[in-house]
């Protein structure tokens, strides 16, 4: 094939080639022109057509986080007046003042009619005066055994009460601490007790070699595990029945069924000095004035 021949085919070829794509260029200029007044036209049926429009999930994010920010104000308001309200104790509750603890005004456990605290103070060891722990003592006032004699001493009148009625101790560590440590702490009350009662002559031989069977029973019931920081521990001495038998009670952990020792487990709590005088001295209070208003 000549050269002026093979120029003219391969002339030819571009311009079939040219055509082709100018054809699809077009093409494609068409469908996206169509496309276009589509979305106009979808536009136009919303409303008129508005550029900003494009930017509609930005305003909504915008939103979004306006609601979030205005939500989070308000918890923070809220706390805010929570803490300020922190250190108002309300009606129903009392404060031991020298370890900020709350008391309930009124206790009712499981097993118990609804029990009224009559004073509350703090336990002290050492000559440090290391705090352990505050306790509140409770008793149900509406049953007839609660009256205190009128002409009883303070410690009498807590007797009567303590012998005669259903009554309750809220113990709550101020300090991590353990069940052992306060188990072995009560152990060496009741022992006190018992020797007491032993040199006064109450307590015969045999009747002190039968209550080695319900301290152990009491030692046992304390697992070997830690007592957190202001979680409350109660101790519950059930109502005298007919027989005069009554029973120690440990909500959380068990109970002991022995009169005597049930009597004297809250009885040491105000024996001298008591082991917490703060709350002795409270009860003592609460006590004179419900006698001098008889």
């Amino acid at each position: 094939m000549s050269t002026p021949t093979r120029l003219f085919c391969v002339a030819r070829r571009a311009k079939t080639w040219n055509s082709r794509v100018t054809s699809h260029s077009s093409a494609r200029s068409a469908l996206f022109a169509t496309n276009q007044r589509r979305n106009i036209s979808q536009y136009n049926d919303q409303g008129p057509y508005d550029p900003d429009e494009d930017k509609t999930p930005r305003r909504r994010y915008v939103f979004g986080g306006a609601i979030v920010i205005g939500v989070l104000a308000a918890v923070a308001t809220s706390l805010a007046g929570r803490k300020s309200r922190l250190d108002q104790v309300p009606a129903e509750f009392e404060k031991d003042p020298a370890t900020d603890v709350q008391f309930p005004t009124t206790l009712q456990l499981p097993g118990t009619p609804p029990l009224t605290l009559l004073g509350l103070g703090v336990r002290t060891v050492s000559i440090l005066g290391l705090k352990v722990y505050s306790v509140g003592f409770y008793a149900d006032i509406q049953q007839p055994g609660f009256q205190p004699r009128l002409d009883g001493t303070p410690e009498e009148q807590i007797e009567h009460i303590v012998r005669n009625t259903t009554c309750a101790l809220r113990i709550v560590p101020v300090r991590s601490t353990s069940h052992t440590h306060l188990r072995d702490g009560f152990v060496r009350a009741v022992q006190s007790r018992i020797t007491l009662a032993r040199q006064q002559g109450l307590l015969t031989t045999e009747q002190e070699d039968a209550l080695l069977q319900p301290v152990q029973t009491m030692k046992g019931l304390f697992p070997n595990v830690s007592l957190p920081k202001h979680q409350p521990l109660h101790v519950v001495l059930t109502s005298p029945n007919r027989n005069g038998t009554r029973t120690l009670y440990f909500p959380e952990l068990g109970r002991v069924d022995d009169p005597w020792l049930a009597n004297e487990f809250f009885l040491a709590y105000f024996a001298g000095k008591g082991i917490s005088p703060a709350m002795k001295k409270s009860v003592e209070d609460t006590i004179e004035k419900i006698t001098s208003q008889r």
